[in-house]
């Protein structure tokens, strides 16, 4: 599953990784990840 939101892109895999482009700042893709992920 790949989506984009705002500036961001999240490209999600079957076992759950997540690659989260357009940011180098961890806490705004952990913050990403746990707001459309849900963990």
């Amino acid at each position: 599953l790949r989506f984009q939101v705002d500036s961001y892109e999240l490209s999600v895999f079957p076992d759950g990784r997540t690659i989260v482009k357009g940011t180098d700042d961890e806490v705004v893709a952990r913050t990403l990840y746990a707001r459309y992920i849900g963990l």
